[in-house]
C-alpha cells in the first residue's frame, strides 16, 4: 500500500545539493532505495527560499510569450524542478476552492474528487501550507487490462493528509488516490522515479471508485506556464517578487501576461493594489483596461 514513510530531520539543502545527492544513489528505481530518498526529498522541504528564489529568477528572466513556452520548466499547476538519470523533481502547486466544490476546469486541471493512479512510481512531500486531503485506494494491475468501463477490484486504503514535511510513496499503477481541495494554498514536492520510456508507453486511468470500473485513460492538458508562474508568486512571493512582478507588468509585449502581472501584485501587495490596478487601467491594451476596471468597479 501507500507508505508513509518516517524521514523526519531538520536539516536543510538547495535543489542543486539534493539533485547531486538523489543522482548518487545506485538504483534510484529500485524500492528498496526510497528511505534514502526520501531523507534527501524531506531536507530540500525544509528549504523554505528555495522555489520563490526560482520564481523571480524565472520572471526577471521573461521573454516573448512564445519562446517562454518553448522554454520554460513551468505549467499551469507544475513547476519541473530538474533532476538526473531516472528520476524527475517536480513542485505542485494546490489552490484552495472558494466554493463548496471545485468547479469542473478545477477538478480537471487539479484532479481534485477525481480518483487516479500513476504511471511511475513517486515520492511526495508537503512543502507548503496545510496540504490537500487524500483518499487511497489499490488495485492489483496484473489482473487490469485497462479499457474504458473495466470492472476493477478496488480497495480503500485510508484518507490522509499530505502535511507540511510528511513523506509519502506511491506505487506506479497499484495505488488509486484523489485529492480533496485544501483549506489554503499548498505546494508539494514530488520525486518520481522512473525510465522515461517506460513512463511514455505506460498508461494512467481515472476510476469510479463507487462503480468500481476505469472511467478512462488519463490525457495531458497543456495549459500557459506564465499564468501559473504569476499565480504561484503571488502566493508565496517577497519583497524582491513585488519588484520583478512590476517590471513584468510594464514590461511585458503580451496582454494576457501583463494582466496575470497586475493581478499577482494586487494579491503579493494588497496594501498598494488601488494603486496597481490604478496603474493597469492607463495600459495600452483594452483586454488590460477591462480587467482593471472591473477590479476598480469592485474595490
Amino acid at each position: 500500500m501507500t507508505l508513509t514513510i518516517d524521514a523526519n530531520t531538520n536539516d536543510v539543502i538547495d535543489l542543486p545539493e539534493c539533485v547531486r545527492l538523489l543522482s548518487g544513489i545506485k538504483g534510484i528505481s529500485r524500492r528498496e532505495r526510497m528511505d534514502d530518498a526520501a531523507r534527501y526529498l524531506r531536507m530540500l522541504s525544509n528549504n523554505k527560499s528555495f522555489l520563490i528564489e526560482l520564481v523571480n529568477r524565472q520572471i526577471c528572466e521573461a521573454q516573448p510569450l512564445d519562446a517562454y513556452q518553448q522554454s520554460s520548466n513551468f505549467s499551469q499547476q507544475i513547476v519541473d524542478l530538474g533532476g538526473g538519470p531516472g528520476f524527475r523533481l517536480r513542485a505542485n502547486m494546490w489552490p484552495r476552492c472558494v466554493a463548496d466544490a471545485p468547479a469542473d476546469w478545477e477538478r480537471s486541471l487539479f484532479a481534485y474528487q477525481m480518483p487516479h493512479d500513476h504511471n511511475a512510481d513517486f515520492l511526495t512531500v508537503g512543502y507548503w501550507g496545510p496540504g490537500y486531503e487524500t483518499d487511497i485506494y489499490e488495485y492489483d494491475p496484473e489482473r487490469t487490462v485497462g479499457f474504458e468501463g473495466e470492472q476493477v477490484d478496488i480497495r480503500f486504503l485510508e484518507r490522509t493528509r499530505l502535511t507540511n514535511g510528511k513523506v509519502m510513496f506511491y506505487r506506479a499503477n497499484r495505488d488509486i488516490h484523489t485529492q480533496l481541495p485544501p483549506d489554503d494554498f499548498s505546494i508539494s514536492i514530488n520525486l518520481l522515479v522512473a525510465d522515461p520510456e517506460a513512463v511514455q508507453s505506460t498508461k494512467q486511468y481515472w476510476f469510479d471508485v463507487e462503480r468500481g470500473v476505469i472511467s478512462s485513460s488519463v490525457e495531458r492538458l497543456d495549459y500557459s506556464p506564465f499564468v501559473f508562474l504569476c499565480r504561484l508568486a503571488s502566493m508565496v512571493g517577497d519583497g524582491a517578487t513585488i519588484n520583478v512582478l512590476e517590471k513584468l507588468a510594464q514590461g511585458h509585449s503580451d496582454a494576457r501576461i501583463r494582466a496575470e502581472a497586475f493581478t499577482a501584485l494586487a494579491t503579493l501587495d494588497p496594501g498598494s493594489s488601488l494603486r496597481h490596478w490604478r496603474d493597469a487601467s492607463e495600459d495600452v491594451d483594452p483586454y488590460v483596461q477591462r480587467v482593471a476596471r472591473a477590479k476598480l468597479s469592485a474595490e
